[in-house]
C-alpha cells in the first residue's frame, strides 16, 4: 500500500540522514536493496556492525539451505549453522587456512585485497565444516558442500564467481564482517584466541590497508584485550613501587603539560592548539 511504502522510504532516508556510516553504505547499490529489505520490519541500525549483522542476517534468513541436503532427520542447518559456515568460509579466504591470519599479503589470492577463494579450496572447507558439524561421511560432506557451493552463489547471492572456478563474496563488507565476527567468537564464545594473540594480531595488521574494516570492527575487544594484558603489569608496579602511578600517569601524562616543570614555559592552551 501507498502508506506503507511511503512509510519504509522514509525509514531508509531518516536512517541515512541520521548515521554518516549508514550514509556511506547507501552508495552502493546492493547495500541500498538491503537496507530497503530491512526497513519493511524494523528500524535501520545506526552502526555499522550492527547493520552489517542485519544484512547477514536477511541473506541467511532467505537461503533455504536445507533443500535437497541429506543430513541426519534430528539435524538441519539453523540461523547459526547458517553464519557458523559462512564465518569458516570468510577466514579461509582471508587467511588461506581456517586458522591464525598470517602476516599480512595483499597479492595473495586468498587475501582481503583479492576476495577470492579457488573453487577447490572452497569446496574442501566446505566438506569439512558438514564432516565436522554433521559427522557426514567424506563422500557425502563433498556432494553436501557441492550442492551449497550452488546455493550460495545461486540462490543466496552472498558468493559470485570472480574469474574460472574463482569464487568471492558479492561484496566485500561481508568478507570483513564475517572475519571480525569468526574472531569474536574464538575470542569470545569458544575462548581459541587468547589476550595476546588479539594485541599480535592488531600489531601485525595495524598498518595495512586490507585490514582496516576487519580491525574498526573490533576495536572493543582490542581494548579489552589490552587491559586484560596491560593492567596486572600496572598494578604489579603499583604494588612494588607505591609512588608509579602517581609518577607514570599523574606527573607523565598531566602536570607535565599543565604546569612550568621540565622546561615547558608554554601555557596549557598551547597544547591544544597544537
Amino acid at each position: 500500500q501507498p502508506q506503507w511504502a511511503a512509510q519504509r522510504i522514509e525509514r531508509v532516508l531518516s536512517s541515512v540522514r541520521r548515521s554518516r556510516p549508514i550514509l556511506l553504505l547507501a552508495g552502493n547499490p546492493m547495500l541500498l536493496t538491503i537496507m530497503a529489505l530491512l526497513a519493511r520490519e524494523q528500524e535501520l541500525p545506526r552502526e555499522r556492525a550492527a547493520f552489517y549483522e542485519a544484512a547477514v542476517n536477511v541473506r541467511c534468513h532467505h537461503w533455504d539451505a536445507n533443500r535437497n541436503l541429506k543430513l541426519p532427520e534430528t539435524d538441519y542447518l539453523r540461523l547459526e549453522d547458517k553464519k557458523e559456515l559462512l564465518r569458516r568460509v570468510a577466514m579461509r579466504m582471508q587467511t588461506g587456512s581456517a586458522g591464525q591470519a598470517p602476516g599480512p599479503s595483499p597479492n595473495r589470492p586468498g587475501s582481503l585485497a583479492a576476495n577470492a577463494i579457488h573453487e577447490t579450496d572452497l569446496e574442501a572447507e566446505v566438506a569439512a565444516w558438514f564432516g565436522e558439524r554433521f559427522k557426514q561421511p567424506e563422500f557425502e560432506a563433498i556432494k553436501s558442500a557441492r550442492l551449497m557451493i550452488q546455493q550460495l552463489r545461486e540462490r543466496n547471492y552472498i558468493l559470485c564467481l570472480r574469474g574460472p572456478r574463482l569464487y568471492g563474496f558479492v561484496h566485500r563488507t561481508f568478507l570483513e564482517f564475517l572475519t571480525a565476527a569468526e574472531y569474536v567468537t574464538r575470542f569470545k564464545d569458544e575462548r581459541t584466541l587468547s589476550e595476546a594473540e588479539l594485541l599480535a594480531l592488531y600489531d601485525t595488521h595495524c598498518r595495512d590497508d586490507d585490514w582496516r574494516e576487519v580491525l574498526r570492527l573490533l576495536h572493543p575487544l582490542g581494548l579489552f584485550a589490552f587491559a586484560a594484558v596491560g593492567l596486572p603489569w600496572f598494578a604489579a608496579m603499583q604494588a612494588q613501587h607505591p609512588g608509579f602511578f602517581d609518577y607514570f600517569v599523574m606527573e607523565q601524562h598531566f602536570r607535565r603539560y599543565a604546569q612550568s616543570s621540565f622546561n615547558n614555559v608554554h601555557p596549557a592552551w598551547f597544547y591544544l592548539a597544537v
